[in-house]
Order: C-alpha cells, then sequence, then structure tokens
C-alpha cells in the first residue's frame, strides 16, 4: 500500500513546477528579443547602405536604390549586332578577370520577339549564357549627328535598373582589362564618372563636340561619349598655358558609376528627349555641379593615348604630370580601354591597309632597350588590343549566329 501525500505537499509541489515553467518562458522571451534585437543592430552595421528600416520593419520605404543587401551590376547596352558582339566579349573578359557581380545588358525591346536576326542572337545569348540579365527597353535616340550613333542615348535606361544598388555602365566599344569590382565600392554618390581628361582645354562640352562630332565622322555608336579623342602624333595639341578650372572640366559618359533611382531616370530621359542632346551633354547639364569625380587614369584609358609623342601625356598622366610615360605599365595596370583612333575605323569595321599603317604609333628603330618594356612599346601594347579584340570576336561572338 502507497504512503498517503499530504494535500499541502501536493499544492505546494505545483506551484514550484509552475513558477519553474514561468520563469523560463519568461526567460526564453527575453533572451530571443534582446538576440533579434542585436541580429537587426549586425545587419544595420554590415550593409554598407543600411538604413533605419532595418530596426524598423513595418515602415514602407520611399526610396528606390537602398536595399539591405546590396547589389551590383556591370551594365552594357546594345542597339545592333555589332556592339552585341562587344558587350559578349567585355561580359566574358569581366568573369574570366575575376569579376563577381551580376551582368546586365540593355538591349531593344523589339528584338524579344520575331525573326530578325536581332532576335534570333538575343535567344541564342540568353540560352548560351543565362549568367546575363537581358534587360529590353525602347531605343533613346538623338536627331543630331549621324544615325550610327544617335543611339547613345540609350545607356540612360541603366539609371532605371532600381533591383541594383549600384551599377557600373560602360560603353561597348571599350575592351575589359581587368575585374572593377572595387569600384563599387567607393563612396555612394547619385552618379560617378571620370573627367573627359583630353578636353580639359575645352570651354564647354557642347562646344568642343560639335567640332569634334565633324572630325569624328560616322565611327562611333557612343556618341559624344569619345568627343575630342587624341589626335595623331604628327600634329600634337599644344598644351594650355594653366590647369582649366573646375567649371571647364567636361566629364566623361563613356563609364558611369551611378545608382539608379526613379525619379532621376525619368529626369534624365525628359531632359535627352527635350534637347536633343549627346549623352555626354546631357551628363555635364544634370551633373556638371554635383556629380563625384572617379580619376580618369587607367579607367578612361583612350587607345588613342598609344599614338601620342612620347612627351605628350600630361593631361592623361595628371597630375603625376613629370611621370614617364610607360605604355606596357599603364597597360597593365589599366582596368578599361576605350577604343578610339579616327581616322581609323573602329576594330569590327573594315579597313584599309593605308588606314592601318598611317594610325599605327610610331616605332624608333633605334630605341635603346629598356628592362620594363618592349621596343617600341606603344605599338606593341596599341596593336594588341586590335588583336586581342580579334581574337576575342572569333571565340564568343560565334553563338549570336549559329
Amino acid at each position: 500500500m502507497l504512503p498517503v501525500v499530504p494535500v499541502r505537499i501536493v499544492r505546494l509541489g505545483a506551484l514550484c513546477v509552475l513558477i519553474t515553467v514561468t520563469v523560463l518562458i519568461t526567460s526564453y522571451m527575453l533572451m530571443n528579443r534582446h538576440h533579434g534585437i542585436d541580429d537587426k543592430l549586425e545587419l544595420l552595421a554590415f550593409t554598407d547602405n543600411g538604413t533605419a528600416y532595418a530596426l524598423h520593419d513595418t515602415l514602407t520605404p520611399s526610396w528606390t536604390t537602398e536595399q539591405l543587401v546590396p547589389r551590383f551590376a556591370y551594365v552594357q547596352y546594345a542597339t545592333n549586332l555589332e556592339y552585341l558582339c562587344n558587350a559578349l566579349i567585355n561580359f566574358t573578359l569581366l568573369r574570366r578577370y575575376g569579376a563577381q557581380h551580376d551582368l546586365v545588358l540593355i538591349h531593344p525591346e523589339k528584338w524579344t520577339q520575331g525573326t530578325s536576326r536581332q532576335a534570333k542572337a538575343i535567344r541564342n545569348l540568353k540560352e548560351a549564357h543565362p549568367e546575363i540579365q537581358l534587360r529590353p527597353f525602347g531605343v533613346l535616340s538623338t536627331t543630331k549627328g549621324d544615325a550610327t550613333w544617335r543611339d547613345s542615348l540609350t545607356k540612360f535606361h541603366a539609371f532605371a535598373l532600381t533591383d541594383y544598388t549600384r551599377v557600373l555602365a560602360f560603353d561597348s566599344d571599350t575592351l575589359v582589362l581587368n575585374s572593377m569590382d572595387h569600384y563599387f565600392l567607393a563612396p555612394l554618390a547619385a552618379v560617378a564618372v571620370p573627367r573627359a581628361y583630353w578636353l580639359t582645354t575645352a570651354a564647354s562640352p557642347q562646344d568642343e563636340s560639335e567640332g569634334e562630332h565633324e572630325e569624328q565622322g560616322s565611327d562611333s555608336e557612343s556618341g559624344s561619349s569619345i568627343t575630342g579623342s587624341p589626335k595623331p602624333t604628327a600634329k600634337p595639341k599644344p598644351k594650355p598655358k594653366q590647369a582649366p578650372s573646375i567649371a571647364q572640366q567636361v566629364l566623361g559618359s563613356h563609364v558611369m558609376l551611378l545608382e539608379p533611382d526613379t525619379k532621376r531616370y525619368e529626369r534624365i530621359v525628359d531632359n535627352a528627349v527635350t534637347t536633343g542632346d549627346f549623352d555626354m551633354e546631357v551628363v555635364n547639364h544634370l551633373f556638371a555641379d554635383n556629380a563625384m569625380m572617379l580619376p580618369h587614369r587607367r579607367l578612361a584609358l583612350l587607345t588613342g593615348e598609344f599614338r601620342h609623342a612620347p612627351d605628350d601625356h600630361a593631361a592623361y598622366l595628371a597630375p603625376d604630370t613629370d611621370e614617364e610615360w610607360n605604355a606596357m605599365g599603364e597597360v597593365s595596370r589599366s582596368y578599361l580601354v576605350h577604343f578610339s583612333d579616327w581616322p581609323l575605323p573602329k576594330p569590327w569595321k573594315s579597313r584599309t591597309q593605308a588606314q592601318w599603317d598611317a594610325a599605327l604609333p610610331a616605332c624608333d628603330e633605334n630605341e635603346p632597350p629598356r628592362d620594363d618594356r618592349p621596343k617600341c612599346a606603344d605599338r606593341v601594347m596599341w596593336t594588341g588590343f586590335y588583336d586581342m579584340y580579334d581574337q576575342m570576336k572569333g571565340e564568343v561572338c560565334g553563338v549570336l549566329t549559329s
């Protein structure tokens, strides 16, 4: 027979159990609450562009470019098959050089359907390279200039990519030389661009671009983004007596680090359509007094720079104007080079041997050997860009027409 437990002891035991359970539940809730705040604070500290939204997740943000997890992308645009090939070349090179961020291609909306060569090329690209994000938009054009580069305003659709925190948009008549991932970590700014260093003596972007467009002819899709490209060594431009003021310096537009934003995008498109200006004029009109400056050296390198006389690189080397020009060293440290050798056609255009010979950088047969560069380094590097383009075109662009 089991012993009888007094009622008082049973009640006391039940009370102890109840108190213990209450204490455990309360402690668990307090720990979870504290841990949740810590997590949010850690998230706020971790994200470079974090906002108070991390601590107030019931708020509805009105901004369009600040995500809790930053998203970055390289962006190119193409409005014809030649530039589609160029974009594919550069995206391929970015991956080979270890670039980690997304790849986005802006292309005409009409390419998404139909049986045209362009529509077929886009379908082939999508199948062969699913890692490239395809973004169709309407083509933005200007009524000025030659038809081959009237569509350069299409690049401004990059401002509409608000699912990204920041994008690095660059023209497709360039050649990627290295990963540019580190540029995404630059201080935040609506727009960050390099100076058009070859135009630093110009009174205004409009005045300079008008004259240079007459000289450039119809060779470039990138519009005024390459206006004023360096002239051949036979007739170097006279150096200015003094450096231009900040107000006189012209912003480039062939490479832009920008924060997508819906209102900013609408303002840019409205300005471009209303004025009919080229892309570089639009950038200078809207951002001349507020754009963040990126160093032009190694990011805004032009192929025409290698055709200058040895003592005519001060504008590019600035502020280190007394530094010796080393073509091989410059290429090895650069990230992007822009094909700009007018009147020589772009590398995807046909050219005559006479045009090629006339454009070749000078080569002194009596040049002494150097330990840090090959003989006739300017010519070696310059021809190397064209050889590299031809090699990459044959290697990667066949998929577009297969």
